[in-house]
C-alpha cells in the first residue's frame, strides 16, 4: 500500500517537473525569439522620397523609363515614350497596424492599365526566411493575378500551413490597400461574408460553453455541435488552437485586430478550465477532436490501450520543445494535424497526420487527443492548476 502511495507521489513530482521545465522551454523561446527578429522600428523605410526605377519596379514593368509619386504609397509607371504602363501601390502605412509572424508585412502591389493585379511583393520585413520561402513555393503571391482590384478584395484565399499569420497578415494587407486605393470597386462582399462567418464562429462557441454547462441537456445535439465545430471553426473559419499558434503569441505578441477570433477561443480554453477544473476545449470545440468522435461512431467497440499510452503526449511535447529550442524545427504546424482543414495548403505532414488519427479512431476513441496532442498537453498543465483541483489535493492531504 505504502508503496503504491510512494509511486503515486513519485509520479505527481516527475508531472511538475515535466511542466515546469516545459514552461521554462516557451520562456527559453521567447527570449531567443525576441533576440532573432529584434525592433520593428529598425524596419527600413519602404517607399523612397525621390521614386526611383530599381528591380522591384522592373519585376513587374520591365519596360518602365519614368516614374511618378502621386503620394508617399501611390507610384505611376511610364515607358520611354511617356506611355502609362500601370501602376505601383505600396501598403504601407495603411497595413502598419496589421501583423504577421513578427511583425507588419507591408506589400508591394503592380496594377496595369486595365485595373488588374500584375503581382504582388512582400517588402522589407522580420517575417522568418522559412516562412516567406514556404509561402512564396506554394505560389502565395500569384493568389490574386489577373483580379480586378474589387475581384481582389472580395477573393478569400487560404493561409499557408506553417506560415498561417504571415499569410493571413499578408492577405489583409492587400485588402486594405486596395480599398483605401478604390472604395468604389469594393462592393462589401468580403466583410459581409467576413460578419457572418464572425457571427456563426461565436455561436458554435456560445453554443459550446451552454453545452459545457449543461451536459445532459445538450447530449442528443452533441453530434450536431460537433458538426457545427468541423465546418464552421475548422473548415470555414480555420480557426483553431495549436502549438504553432500558442509559440507565435508567446514570441511576438498578438495581434488583436486580425486574430481575435483565435484570442477568445484561447480565454475560453484556458479560463473554464482553470476555475472549473473541467476539459472544455478538447471536449466541446475542437475541430479535430470532433472529426475523432464523428468518426468513431462507425463502431461502438473500441480498443482499450494501456494506461501508460496516455502518456505519450507529455514526452511529444517536451520533445518539439526540445527540438524547436536547438533550432532543429520551426514549422510547428506540421506536427499537428490541424492545418489540414485549409487543404489546398496543407502540409503533407498535417495531411498524413490527420488521415491517419481519423481512421485510427474508428478503432481506439480520440486516439490524437488522448495519446499525442501537444496542445491538449498544454491546456492539461493549465488545468491542473485549477483552484478546484488544488483544494482536493489539500483534502486528500
Amino acid at each position: 500500500m505504502l508503496d503504491e502511495v510512494d509511486m503515486s507521489r513519485r509520479s505527481a513530482i516527475l508531472s511538475k517537473l515535466l511542466g515546469l521545465a516545459i514552461f521554462v522551454g516557451v520562456i527559453v523561446l521567447v527570449a531567443i525569439s525576441n533576440k532573432e527578429f529584434g525592433n520593428v522600428d529598425e524596419l527600413p523605410q519602404n517607399m523612397p522620397q525621390t521614386p526611383s526605377i530599381d528591380d522591384r519596379v522592373i519585376t513587374f514593368f520591365p519596360d518602365a523609363a519614368s516614374l511618378a509619386a502621386i503620394d508617399s504609397s501611390y507610384v505611376e509607371v511610364y515607358d520611354a515614350e511617356n506611355q502609362p504602363l500601370g501602376r505601383l501601390l505600396f501598403s504601407s502605412p495603411y497595413s502598419d497596424g496589421i501583423y504577421g509572424f513578427a511583425g507588419p508585412t507591408p506589400l508591394l502591389i503592380a496594377l496595369d492599365n486595365d485595373g488588374k493585379i500584375i503581382g504582388t511583393q512582400l517588402l522589407e520585413n522580420r517575417e522568418t526566411v522559412s516562412y516567406v520561402n514556404r509561402i512564396t513555393r506554394k505560389g502565395f503571391f500569384d493568389s490574386w493575378n489577373g483580379c480586378t482590384v474589387g475581384e481582389a478584395i472580395a477573393k478569400d484565399v487560404d493561409a499557408i500551413s506553417g506560415a498561417t499569420l504571415s499569410s493571413n497578415a499578408i492577405s489583409s494587407s492587400l485588402r486594405t490597400r486596395l480599398t483605401v486605393y478604390d472604395e468604389s470597386s469594393y462592393a462589401g462582399k468580403s466583410e459581409i461574408s467576413k460578419i457572418i462567418r464572425n457571427i456563426m464562429a461565436l455561436l458554435v462557441i456560445a453554443w459550446a460553453i451552454f453545452a459545457f454547462f449543461n451536459p445532459k441537456k445538450c447530449k442528443k445535439t452533441r453530434i450536431i455541435l460537433l458538426g457545427a465545430s468541423v465546418v464552421v471553426l475548422g473548415f470555414w473559419q480555420g480557426n483553431f488552437l495549436s502549438l504553432a499558434t500558442f509559440q507565435t503569441w508567446i514570441a511576438h505578441g498578438f495581434p488583436p485586430f486580425t486574430q481575435w477570433m483565435l484570442l477568445l477561443l484561447a480565454l475560453v480554453a484556458v479560463l473554464i478550465p482553470l476555475i472549473f477544473g473541467k476539459h472544455f476545449y478538447c471536449t466541446w470545440l475542437c475541430p479535430f477532436g470532433a472529426v475523432q468522435e464523428i468518426a468513431g461512431k462507425i463502431k461502438k467497440k473500441k480498443i482499450k490501450l494501456p494506461r501508460k499510452a496516455y502518456n505519450i503526449r507529455r514526452c511529444y511535447l517536451f520533445i518539439i520543445i526540445f527540438l524547436l529550442l536547438i533550432g532543429v524545427i520551426s514549422d510547428l504546424a506540421s506536427f499537428e494535424p490541424f492545418s489540414a482543414f485549409m487543404i489546398k495548403s496543407a502540409s503533407a505532414a498535417s495531411l498524413v497526420i490527420a488521415g491517419l488519427f481519423t481512421i485510427l479512431s474508428v478503432f481506439i476513441s480520440r486516439p490524437w487527443c488522448h495519446i499525442l496532442c501537444p496542445t491538449g498537453q498544454l491546456l492539461e498543465i493549465v488545468r491542473s492548476f485549477s483552484l478546484k483541483n488544488i483544494k482536493s489535493k489539500k483534502n486528500e492531504k
